[in-house]
């Protein structure tokens, strides 16, 4: 389950009162975590792999008026398959992940638990088949 960030919360707050929101991106990168997260542990409990975070240029947005499932106002979904290598000393255990709006710095703009942990060893690859980072809006 992913949820949005104090960051887009506040964002979002303020085009509701009336401000602008920040202009779309481009592209959106993920990384992993070895704890729960949020902008102020982003980078103590990042995961070193090879590229910290991997870019996600595609994602598939699902609104309640294409899908199929009732209870689904909006979903955001990454449609290809993402990997990411582990660096020759890293051993961890990815427990979390998070999407930015930039490769380095940026916002956080999401978050969530993987559904399982996994473990990451020396030059492993991590995988996510496309359709595995889901966020839903309800």
């Amino acid at each position: 389950m992913a949820a949005f960030s104090n960051y887009l919360e506040t964002k979002i707050a303020q085009w509701l009162d009336g401000t602008q929101l920040p202009p779309p991106t481009n592209s959106l990168w993920v990384a992993l975590y070895t704890a729960p997260l949020d902008q102020s542990n982003a980078a103590t409990n990042l995961i070193g792999f090879t590229t910290p975070r991997v870019e996600v240029a595609t994602w598939t947005v699902t609104t309640a008026s294409n899908s199929s499932d009732s209870s689904v106002d909006a979903s955001i979904t990454n449609t290809a398959e993402i990997v990411m290598t582990a660096a020759s000393n890293v051993a961890a255990t990815a427990s979390h992940f998070g999407v930015f709006d930039a490769v380095s710095s940026g916002n956080l703009l999401f978050h969530g638990q993987l559904a399982s942990n996994v473990v990451i060893v020396s030059q492993d690859a991590v995988k996510f088949a496309a359709g595995a980072i889901v966020l839903t809006i309800q």
